[in-house]
């Protein structure tokens, strides 16, 4: 009985859901669901998840790579991370950046939490999207449950990480 309760409120990502190596991309407190393909408004299906967290809580780059800043009437004040592995990572919805478009060591502070673009009015957080050797969007719910769940604390080069509470909403 306990496994069905605890699958319901932390659902396990699924047997055909790849976790890619990735540190949590928002560096604090935490809550986010697997809210990958909900429908949102003009017919479109969200391509990413929700990292909801505090405003001003420092995003970070994921993996290595090289950072583009960008603005958008969706994303708002946004990121592009090509990372070293092959992957672009998009991150949106930011209240401001960190620095200007640069190299980037996985850690590094990028931009901070925020609801900016179509999230104006919204509870703060970040969009994240992972693009595998930069083609289509794939659900980010099980990089993200292991990368938040369990804290890599190697190369960190911004604050450190707290603890995080991950929730399914």
């Amino acid at each position: 009985m306990a496994a069905l309760t605890l699958g319901a409120c932390f659902p396990l990502p699924g047997p055909g859901d790849q976790a890619f190596d990735i540190r949590c991309p928002v560096n604090g407190t935490v809550s986010f669901s697997d809210d990958w393909h909900a429908a949102r408004s003009g017919g479109t299906l969200h391509e990413g998840n929700d990292v909801f967290s505090a405003r001003w809580t420092p995003n970070v780059a994921v993996v290595d790579g090289r950072i583009v800043q960008r603005t958008g009437t969706r994303s708002g004040t946004a990121v592009w991370l090509y990372g070293d592995d092959g992957h672009d990572y998009f991150y949106a919805h930011f209240q401001a950046w960190e620095g200007v478009n640069r190299t980037v060591q996985a850690g590094d502070v990028i931009g901070y939490t925020g609801n900016s673009g179509d999230a104006s009015g919204t509870a703060t957080h970040t969009h994240f999207e992972i693009h595998p050797n930069g083609g289509a969007a794939v659900n980010p719910y099980a990089s993200l449950s292991a990368a938040c769940t369990n804290r890599k604390t190697t190369g960190v080069s911004s604050a450190s990480s707290t603890e995080v509470g991950t929730e399914r909403e």
